[in-house]
């Protein structure tokens, strides 16, 4: 399937239903914010608060949803699963003292913009949703080559599966 604004709008409508309120970010964020023109996307990121990702990998775990994962992309900060064909990863933002944090490979802090997502949601095919700010945008993107996006390719950078009961 393609990776379209109906697939992001249906994909954040069944994460909504399984418990997880995503904030759309990368590529599809510039778009939805009229930062860049509309594009062939290749993938689609996303943004969860939360203190882990443990009830997500159940609902991965799950052969009879939509969400098959993708075991190579398993890192302590970041998600990933194949959605209709397309390629989904969710990184995670926890509640800090300091404010909102990604710990990048469990050991690179990076911090947020509060508030994380633009105040007003946009509806996107009958789904509204949140969608990250265009300063949180701009943050990742000038800090992106300190938070060592190469270390993807180190095995030891891998999150090993927990045994599901």
């Amino acid at each position: 399937m393609a990776n379209t604004r109906s697939l992001l709008g249906w994909l954040l409508s069944s994460l909504h239903d399984k418990g997880f309120d995503c904030v759309v970010f990368g590529g599809w964020a510039e778009e939805l914010l009229g930062l860049q023109e509309a594009w062939c996307h290749s993938d689609i990121d996303l943004l969860l608060v939360a203190e882990n990702f443990d009830s997500l990998d159940t609902v991965t775990a799950d052969a009879t949803t939509a969400f098959q994962e993708i075991p190579g992309k398993r890192f302590k900060h970041k998600r990933a699963f194949l959605c209709r064909d397309v390629m989904c990863e969710i990184i995670l933002v926890r509640e800090s003292r300091v404010g909102l944090a990604t710990d990048f490979w469990g050991d690179t802090r990076f911090y947020r913009h509060s508030p994380l997502a633009v105040e007003t949601a946009i509806e996107l095919h009958g789904t509204s949703v949140q969608v990250t700010s265009a300063q949180n945008l701009a943050k990742y993107r000038s800090e992106r080559s300190t938070l060592r996006p190469d270390r993807w390719r180190d095995p030891a950078s891998l999150e090993p599966r927990k045994a599901f009961e």
